[in-house]
């Protein structure tokens, strides 16, 4: 989450909710699920383990009440809810903002208000990026990298300039099937980095394949007042929202897992009779 922001926007995150992240990740010696299962529900992400996405389109086909069916993209709801009893959208905030405009003025407003922040994300082989991979500074997670110049003027809480800072993974140090692959084709590195932002040229050299791009939540504490007040609205004119950000009243991290168990905020929808999404 944080590697995809620049310093200053992961610095507006209220201090209660970075330290809760932090700690449920990295606080102490629990085993794997139990650190995500502080973040959510460790039964409900316990069940995604390994085939996550195959798992769940298994669960979907197996009841024969719920059709998934492929389309062009949607403009707006209502086309939708003049043929289904509730529309669920399940959508990253902005697009949810843009499709609800129609049919729910008010909720709309609100999703725009939270802000978001575009970064680039690139897969390469280009050693410019890391420090030399025999260094002891090189961990085989998360590599944050600031410049020199800002790494020596830090002031905690009193800066107010651009951090240039970037982070890095250098894959096969962490994944021993694709160390493998990789040498096995005569290459082992492999880079992912997030948002360079000037501390190397414009694109790597070696690209793997074009820049992919995220657009991640600013996480403000403006922000987790306003998904209280989304939920108070939770299936106004028939349209639900499902999504990290939707999960009710909660100051977490907004991650795929809080996706999950936003949905499961909506089972109860699936047990009205004739009710058709």
């Amino acid at each position: 989450m944080f590697c995809s922001l620049s310093v200053q926007s992961a610095a507006l995150c209220p201090a209660d909710v970075a330290v809760e992240f932090l700690r449920a990740h990295w606080g102490d010696a629990r085993d794997l699920w139990r650190k995500w299962a502080d973040l959510g529900d460790d039964n409900c992400i316990g069940r995604f383990a390994g085939h996550g996405i195959r798992t769940l389109a298994e669960k979907l086909v197996e009841d024969s009440k719920i059709t998934v069916k492929l389309a062009t993209e949607v403009d707006n709801l209502e086309a939708l809810l003049s043929i289904y009893d509730y529309v669920v959208v399940a959508t990253e905030a902005p697009t949810a903002a843009r499709l609800l405009e129609s049919v729910d003025a008010e909720r709309a407003a609100l999703l725009k208000r939270l802000k978001h922040e575009r970064s680039v994300v690139w897969m390469h082989r280009d050693l410019r990026m890391p420090p030399d991979l025999t260094n002891t500074s090189w961990h085989s997670g998360l590599n944050l990298f600031i410049a020199s110049s800002a790494a020596a003027n830090w002031k905690l809480l009193g800066t107010t300039e651009p951090i240039n800072a970037y982070v890095s993974v250098y894959l096969p140090s962490c994944d021993a099937e694709l160390k493998s692959e990789t040498e096995s084709r005569g290459k082992d590195v492999v880079i992912q980095t997030w948002a360079p932002l000037g501390l190397v040229s414009p694109e790597p050299k070696e690209l793997l394949h074009k820049a992919s791009y995220f657009t991640r939540p600013v996480l403000t504490t403006d922000y987790f007042n306003i998904i209280s007040n989304l939920v108070k609205s939770h299936g106004r004119h028939r349209a639900y929202l499902a999504g990290s950000y939707s999960y009710a009243g909660n100051r977490k991290i907004p991650l795929l897992e809080n996706a999950m168990l936003s949905v499961r905020f909506l089972r109860v929808l699936w047990s009205l009779r004739n009710a058709r999404f």
